[in-house]
C-alpha cells in the first residue's frame, strides 16, 4: 500500500497502522509508522501531502511541504486587491530608504 491510499485500499497485513483519510486531507500517522516508512512519507510530502504525527494516539506534530504551491487565478487576485489603496512608488521607496540602508543594493 502506498502512503496516500486509504483504509479501503489497504490489504490485510498492510503497513498503514492508523486511520487514513481521503486524498487531499492531512492523514494521521503514528510515530512508529513515520519511523518505519520515512522514505515513503518524505516522498509523499515532496508531492504536496501533509501528515499529522501521533504519539500514543495524541497528535504531536504536523509534517507538510515547506513551499505549498497554490495557483491563484489573476481574476481572484484582482478582486482581492480591488479595494486596496494606490501606492505612490517614489514615496514608498523613500520611506523604505529612510528605514534601511539602500547602499548595498544600489550603484549610486
Amino acid at each position: 500500500m502506498t502512503v496516500t491510499e486509504g483504509r479501503a485500499g489497504a490489504a490485510a497485513g498492510s503497513d498503514c497502522s492508523t486511520q487514513c483519510y481521503s486524498s487531499g486531507m492531512e492523514r494521521e500517522i503514528s510515530q512508529r509508522e513515520l519511523r518505519n516508512n520515512s522514505g515513503k512519507i518524505m516522498r509523499a510530502i515532496k508531492k504536496g501531502e501533509s501528515f499529522i504525527v501521533t504519539s500514543n494516539g495524541e497528535p504531536i506534530a504536523r509534517l507538510s511541504p515547506l513551499h505549498d504551491r497554490h495557483f491563484v487565478p489573476a481574476e481572484v487576485l484582482l478582486e482581492a486587491f480591488k479595494g486596496a489603496p494606490n501606492i505612490d512608488y517614489k514615496k514608498f521607496r523613500a520611506d523604505l530608504d529612510a528605514l534601511a540602508d539602500p547602499s548595498p543594493w544600489r550603484d549610486d
